[in-house]
């Protein structure tokens, strides 16, 4: 456990020494004194349609997409140019208020799971399901195999302050099995 928190500070210190990735600017672009999750400006539960369509202009127009049962549920979903890292970006909107945001970064990016903790501060995480989910607050992140700081992120979902999901305590970058020793119940053990 010691060895655990030691490694986690010194982490923490290296990576505050490095300068920013660009994958996470979009965390910062006009998101200057908001709260996280913040990307490019949008924060699910408040932006609206026309202020998403004017934050990311410089994606173009987005593809509109409804479900039969669709009411006023719709999803808007944007195609990211280069050279930005992330390949698209989906937004779910009810009563034209986006309530969930689903990034993907694009295979050749290189945004880990140690880069969000970064932007996350000192916030604790959560476990959840599906598998290799990780949530921060109100961001989850999917990796890929087991989490660990070092594991690449293949989707980056913005969530609602009202957000439900089924969550596992924390216990830091241990091993599944270390995990499964202490948390019996996590459905993956």
């Amino acid at each position: 456990m010691l060895t655990t928190a030691l490694l986690a500070v010194c982490a923490r210190i290296i990576g505050a020494v490095q300068p920013p990735k660009p994958a996470l600017r979009a965390f910062d672009i006009g998101c200057e004194d908001l709260p996280q999750p913040c990307w490019f400006g949008v924060i699910p539960g408040k932006t609206t349609e026309p202020e998403i369509n004017q934050l990311l202009a410089f994606a173009g127009e987005p593809e509109l997409a409804r479900t039969i049962l669709a009411h006023d549920d719709y999803t808007l979903i944007f195609t990211l140019p280069a050279p930005w890292p992330y390949c698209r970006a989906s937004f779910y909107f009810v009563d034209n208020v986006m309530m969930r945001g689903e990034i993907s970064p694009c295979r050749e990016s290189d945004m880990r799971v140690g880069d969000v903790a970064l932007l996350q501060k000192n916030v604790d995480w959560i476990v959840s399901l599906p598998a290799n989910k990780l949530v921060y607050d109100r961001v989850a992140i999917n990796v890929e195999d087991w989490p660990a700081p070092f594991s690449r992120i293949s989707l980056i979902t913005l969530l609602p302050d009202n957000a439900r999901f089924q969550a596992f305590p924390w216990r830091g970058f241990v091993s599944q099995r270390t995990y499964c020793q202490e948390v019996p119940s996590y459905p993956r053990c």
